[in-house]
């Protein structure tokens, strides 16, 4: 029997458009507006491929945790962003959440799977007729939003912030 390639996975803090299982057996992706809120999922076990709707978001990012789990970003062109935790054993199925507005992060769900995914995130809110940056800050499993006065300057049509 031939043995399957083996994928590396690594543990940034950079959202990725694919991410990978410690076990290396399942595979998601989102390619962004394409996919809206919605991931994509193989199974390198079965070969199967199935899509898994997350939300109503205009895209979403991947960002793979340290032990079995992984954070999705829901990104609204509205001006609103949502952080959720799901474990690999069961992707659709959200753990804990993090509605992140203007000047405030609200967690509902178990926070203590926070602690083994990145602390840190970037992402648009509404803030009165314009759209600001806000880095999302996880500090003890405790959601607090920072803004990014000096980000006002650019402009966020053509320039962004990646990451934090």
């Amino acid at each position: 029997m031939q043995e399957r390639p083996r994928v590396q996975a690594s543990c940034s803090i950079v959202a990725n458009t694919m991410i990978v299982d410690s076990r290396s057996d399942v595979v998601l992706s989102c390619l962004g507006w394409v996919d809206r809120g919605a991931l994509w999922r193989f199974d390198g076990q079965s070969g199967q491929q199935d899509s898994i709707p997350l939300s109503n978001a205009d895209y979403v990012r991947l960002f793979r945790g340290k032990a079995e789990c992984f954070a999705v970003q829901h990104i609204w062109q509205s001006g609103r962003f949502r952080m959720t935790a799901h474990a690999w054993s069961v992707p659709e199925q959200t753990l804990s959440s993090i509605e992140v507005g203007e000047h405030s992060a609200n967690l509902d769900g178990d926070a203590s799977v926070w602690a083994s995914l990145p602390s840190t995130y970037v992402g648009p809110v509404a803030a009165g007729p314009s759209i600001c940056y806000r880095v999302l800050a996880l500090d003890d499993a405790t959601p607090r939003t920072i803004r990014l006065d000096w980000f006002d300057d650019y402009d966020p049509m053509y320039q962004s912030v990646g990451s934090a």
